[in-house]
Protein backbone atom coordinates (compact mmCIF):
# COMPACT_ATOMS: atom_id res chain seq x y z
CA UNK A 1 0.00 0.00 0.00
CA UNK A 2 1.47 3.33 -1.07
CA UNK A 3 1.80 5.80 1.78
CA UNK A 4 3.01 9.38 1.91
CA UNK A 5 4.64 8.66 5.25
CA UNK A 6 7.94 7.57 3.78
CA UNK A 7 9.08 10.04 1.19
CA UNK A 8 12.03 8.50 -0.53
CA UNK A 9 15.14 10.55 -1.18
CA UNK A 10 14.45 10.81 -4.90
CA UNK A 11 10.93 12.17 -4.39
CA UNK A 12 12.02 14.65 -1.72
CA UNK A 13 14.67 15.94 -4.09
CA UNK A 14 11.92 16.94 -6.53
CA UNK A 15 10.20 19.21 -4.01
CA UNK A 16 10.92 22.92 -4.35
CA UNK A 17 13.43 24.16 -1.81
CA UNK A 18 10.96 26.41 0.00
CA UNK A 19 7.95 24.10 -0.04
CA UNK A 20 4.37 25.07 -0.76
CA UNK A 21 2.66 28.40 -0.16
CA UNK A 22 -1.10 28.66 0.28
CA UNK A 23 -2.25 32.16 -0.53
CA UNK A 24 -5.85 33.27 -0.58
CA UNK A 25 -8.49 35.89 -0.31
CA UNK A 26 -9.02 35.95 3.48
CA UNK A 27 -11.81 33.71 4.81
CA UNK A 28 -11.45 31.35 1.84
CA UNK A 29 -10.28 28.20 3.59
CA UNK A 30 -6.61 29.00 4.15
CA UNK A 31 -6.45 27.26 7.51
CA UNK A 32 -8.73 24.44 6.39
CA UNK A 33 -6.43 23.46 3.52
CA UNK A 34 -3.39 23.89 5.73
CA UNK A 35 -4.98 21.63 8.35
CA UNK A 36 -5.76 18.98 5.73
CA UNK A 37 -2.23 19.04 4.39
CA UNK A 38 -0.66 18.91 7.84
CA UNK A 39 -2.78 15.84 8.58
CA UNK A 40 -0.75 14.06 5.90
CA UNK A 41 2.45 12.32 6.98
CA UNK A 42 5.70 14.11 6.17
CA UNK A 43 4.13 17.50 5.43
CA UNK A 44 5.38 20.03 7.96
CA UNK A 45 4.19 23.47 9.13
CA UNK A 46 6.03 26.34 7.52
CA UNK A 47 6.16 30.01 8.48
CA UNK A 48 3.03 32.11 8.63
CA UNK A 49 3.90 34.67 5.96
CA UNK A 50 1.30 37.06 7.34
CA UNK A 51 3.33 37.63 10.49
CA UNK A 52 5.20 40.89 10.61
CA UNK A 53 2.78 42.58 8.20
CA UNK A 54 1.10 45.43 10.11
CA UNK A 55 -2.26 46.54 8.68
CA UNK A 56 -0.93 49.90 7.53
CA UNK A 57 2.18 48.59 5.74
CA UNK A 58 2.10 49.84 2.12
CA UNK A 59 1.38 47.07 -0.38
CA UNK A 60 4.63 47.65 -2.26
CA UNK A 61 6.68 46.94 0.89
CA UNK A 62 5.01 43.65 1.76
CA UNK A 63 6.67 41.29 -0.78
CA UNK A 64 10.10 41.86 0.77
CA UNK A 65 8.77 40.84 4.20
CA UNK A 66 7.09 37.78 2.69
CA UNK A 67 10.34 36.79 0.98
CA UNK A 68 12.37 37.01 4.19
CA UNK A 69 9.93 34.69 5.93
CA UNK A 70 9.67 32.28 2.99
CA UNK A 71 13.45 32.01 2.97
CA UNK A 72 13.18 30.00 6.21
CA UNK A 73 10.71 27.43 4.78
CA UNK A 74 11.81 23.86 4.07
CA UNK A 75 10.89 21.68 1.09
CA UNK A 76 8.19 19.79 3.02
CA UNK A 77 6.75 22.94 4.63
CA UNK A 78 3.33 24.40 3.96
CA UNK A 79 3.24 28.16 4.54
CA UNK A 80 0.21 30.44 4.50
CA UNK A 81 -0.44 34.03 3.53
CA UNK A 82 -2.77 36.44 1.72
CA UNK A 83 -0.53 37.63 -1.12
CA UNK A 84 -2.12 40.42 -3.13
CA UNK A 85 -1.20 39.92 -6.77
CA UNK A 86 1.39 42.25 -8.28
CA UNK A 87 4.37 42.04 -10.59
CA UNK A 88 6.48 43.19 -7.64
CA UNK A 89 5.31 40.19 -5.62
CA UNK A 90 6.07 37.79 -8.48
CA UNK A 91 9.55 39.26 -9.01
CA UNK A 92 10.42 39.23 -5.30
CA UNK A 93 9.37 35.61 -4.78
CA UNK A 94 10.83 34.26 -8.03
CA UNK A 95 14.32 33.51 -6.60
CA UNK A 96 12.74 31.37 -3.87
CA UNK A 97 11.55 28.10 -5.47
CA UNK A 98 8.13 27.10 -4.13
CA UNK A 99 4.78 25.78 -5.30
CA UNK A 100 1.90 28.20 -4.93
CA UNK A 101 -1.77 27.45 -4.34
CA UNK A 102 -4.41 30.18 -4.56
CA UNK A 103 -7.69 29.70 -2.69
CA UNK A 104 -10.77 31.68 -3.65
CA UNK A 105 -14.43 31.58 -2.65
CA UNK A 106 -17.73 33.17 -3.70
CA UNK A 107 -17.40 36.88 -2.81
CA UNK A 108 -20.86 36.85 -1.25
CA UNK A 109 -19.89 34.08 1.16
CA UNK A 110 -16.66 35.95 1.87
CA UNK A 111 -18.74 38.91 3.07
CA UNK A 112 -20.79 36.77 5.46
CA UNK A 113 -17.77 34.88 6.80
CA UNK A 114 -15.72 38.06 7.25
CA UNK A 115 -18.49 39.72 9.26
CA UNK A 116 -18.96 36.67 11.49
CA UNK A 117 -15.22 36.49 12.13
CA UNK A 118 -14.70 40.19 12.80
CA UNK A 119 -17.74 40.43 15.07
CA UNK A 120 -16.43 37.67 17.31
CA UNK A 121 -14.72 39.64 20.12
CA UNK A 122 -12.13 36.88 20.47
CA UNK A 123 -10.83 37.61 16.97
CA UNK A 124 -9.71 41.10 18.09
CA UNK A 125 -9.80 42.15 14.47
CA UNK A 126 -9.00 45.77 13.68
CA UNK A 127 -12.19 46.14 11.59
CA UNK A 128 -14.33 45.38 14.64
CA UNK A 129 -14.24 49.08 15.48
CA UNK A 130 -15.74 49.88 12.07
CA UNK A 131 -18.37 47.16 11.87
CA UNK A 132 -19.52 46.85 15.48
CA UNK A 133 -21.14 50.33 15.70
CA UNK A 134 -23.41 49.58 12.72
CA UNK A 135 -27.04 48.84 13.52
CA UNK A 136 -27.18 45.18 12.48
CA UNK A 137 -25.82 42.59 10.06
CA UNK A 138 -27.91 44.04 7.25
CA UNK A 139 -25.98 47.29 7.62
CA UNK A 140 -22.70 45.41 7.92
CA UNK A 141 -23.30 43.47 4.71
CA UNK A 142 -24.14 46.72 2.92
CA UNK A 143 -20.92 48.24 4.27
CA UNK A 144 -18.89 45.27 3.06
CA UNK A 145 -20.38 45.70 -0.39
CA UNK A 146 -19.78 49.45 -0.65
CA UNK A 147 -16.82 49.93 1.68
CA UNK A 148 -16.26 52.09 4.77
CA UNK A 149 -13.73 54.88 5.36
CA UNK A 150 -11.16 54.28 8.06
CA UNK A 151 -10.75 56.43 11.14
CA UNK A 152 -8.32 57.12 13.97
CA UNK A 153 -5.64 54.64 13.00
CA UNK A 154 -8.06 52.01 11.71
CA UNK A 155 -7.54 50.94 8.10
CA UNK A 156 -10.47 51.58 5.77
CA UNK A 157 -12.70 48.71 4.68
CA UNK A 158 -12.68 48.50 0.88
CA UNK A 159 -15.78 47.48 -1.02
CA UNK A 160 -15.81 43.81 -1.93
CA UNK A 161 -15.16 44.40 -5.63
CA UNK A 162 -12.12 46.59 -4.99
CA UNK A 163 -10.81 44.11 -2.45
CA UNK A 164 -11.16 41.05 -4.66
CA UNK A 165 -9.50 42.82 -7.57
CA UNK A 166 -6.29 42.90 -5.50
CA UNK A 167 -6.11 39.09 -5.73
CA UNK A 168 -7.60 38.11 -9.08
CA UNK A 169 -4.29 38.11 -10.96
CA UNK A 170 -3.53 34.74 -9.34
CA UNK A 171 -6.38 33.16 -11.30
CA UNK A 172 -4.41 33.48 -14.52
CA UNK A 173 -0.87 33.22 -13.18
CA UNK A 174 0.75 30.21 -14.93
CA UNK A 175 2.75 29.23 -11.84
CA UNK A 176 -0.21 29.20 -9.46
CA UNK A 177 -2.57 26.29 -8.79
CA UNK A 178 -6.13 27.53 -8.21
CA UNK A 179 -8.45 25.82 -5.72
CA UNK A 180 -12.02 26.87 -4.98
CA UNK A 181 -12.98 26.69 -1.32
CA UNK A 182 -16.33 25.16 -2.21
CA UNK A 183 -14.61 22.18 -3.84
CA UNK A 184 -13.07 21.24 -0.47
CA UNK A 185 -16.56 21.00 1.04
CA UNK A 186 -18.43 19.03 -1.62
CA UNK A 187 -18.73 15.42 -0.49
CA UNK A 188 -18.69 14.01 -4.02
CA UNK A 189 -15.49 15.69 -5.14
CA UNK A 190 -13.43 17.04 -2.24
CA UNK A 191 -11.15 14.03 -1.86
CA UNK A 192 -10.45 13.95 -5.58
CA UNK A 193 -9.65 17.68 -5.46
CA UNK A 194 -7.35 17.10 -2.50
CA UNK A 195 -5.58 14.23 -4.25
CA UNK A 196 -4.90 16.57 -7.17
CA UNK A 197 -3.44 19.13 -4.74
CA UNK A 198 -1.13 16.49 -3.29
CA UNK A 199 -0.03 15.56 -6.80
CA UNK A 200 0.60 19.22 -7.64
CA UNK A 201 2.80 19.59 -4.56
CA UNK A 202 4.84 16.66 -5.87
CA UNK A 203 3.87 13.91 -3.45
CA UNK A 204 1.79 10.72 -3.47
CA UNK A 205 -0.98 9.46 -1.23
CA UNK A 206 -3.37 6.53 -1.32
CA UNK A 207 -7.10 6.62 -0.57
CA UNK A 208 -6.64 5.48 3.04
CA UNK A 209 -4.19 8.31 3.78
CA UNK A 210 -6.48 10.91 2.20
CA UNK A 211 -9.48 9.58 4.13
CA UNK A 212 -7.49 9.90 7.33
CA UNK A 213 -6.45 13.46 6.46
CA UNK A 214 -10.10 14.47 6.15
CA UNK A 215 -11.06 12.82 9.42
CA UNK A 216 -8.31 14.70 11.23
CA UNK A 217 -7.96 17.88 9.19
CA UNK A 218 -11.65 18.87 9.07
CA UNK A 219 -11.66 19.34 12.84
CA UNK A 220 -12.26 23.08 13.47
CA UNK A 221 -10.05 22.87 16.55
CA UNK A 222 -7.07 22.28 14.24
CA UNK A 223 -7.99 24.82 11.61
CA UNK A 224 -8.08 27.97 13.80
CA UNK A 225 -10.40 30.25 11.79
CA UNK A 226 -12.27 27.45 10.02
CA UNK A 227 -15.76 27.42 11.51
CA UNK A 228 -18.98 26.47 9.76
CA UNK A 229 -17.59 24.92 6.58
CA UNK A 230 -20.65 25.49 4.42
CA UNK A 231 -21.02 27.21 1.06
CA UNK A 232 -23.96 29.39 0.04
CA UNK A 233 -24.63 30.91 3.45
CA UNK A 234 -25.03 34.31 1.80
CA UNK A 235 -28.48 33.19 0.59
CA UNK A 236 -29.65 33.15 4.20
CA UNK A 237 -28.34 36.64 4.94
CA UNK A 238 -28.77 38.69 1.75
CA UNK A 239 -32.19 40.32 1.55
CA UNK A 240 -33.55 41.38 -1.85
CA UNK A 241 -32.27 44.93 -1.43
CA UNK A 242 -28.79 43.65 -0.53
CA UNK A 243 -28.78 41.41 -3.59
CA UNK A 244 -29.61 44.43 -5.74
CA UNK A 245 -26.95 46.56 -4.04
CA UNK A 246 -24.40 43.79 -4.61
CA UNK A 247 -25.24 43.55 -8.31
CA UNK A 248 -25.05 47.31 -8.68
CA UNK A 249 -21.70 47.73 -6.92
CA UNK A 250 -19.83 44.63 -8.05
CA UNK A 251 -20.74 44.42 -11.75
CA UNK A 252 -18.97 41.46 -13.35
CA UNK A 253 -17.03 40.45 -10.23
CA UNK A 254 -18.77 37.09 -9.83
CA UNK A 255 -18.15 36.21 -13.46
CA UNK A 256 -14.48 37.20 -13.20
CA UNK A 257 -14.15 34.97 -10.15
CA UNK A 258 -15.96 32.08 -11.82
CA UNK A 259 -19.16 32.27 -9.77
CA UNK A 260 -22.55 32.70 -11.41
Amino acid sequence: MEQLADIDTEMKATLPRHGTVITSVPKSGTYLLRSLLLAMPSITPGPNLMEGIPPHMPAEERPAVHARLLLTARSTDVSITHFQYSEKCIETLAPLPHRRIFLIRDPRDFIVSYIDYVMDPESRHFHYELLAPLADDHARIAAMITGLPGRAGIRHLPGVRDYYMLFLGWLTDPDTYVVRYESLLQQDMRKEVFADIIKYIGLRADKETIDSAFRVGMNPARAVTYRVGRAGRWRERFTDDLKELYREKTGDLNARCGYF
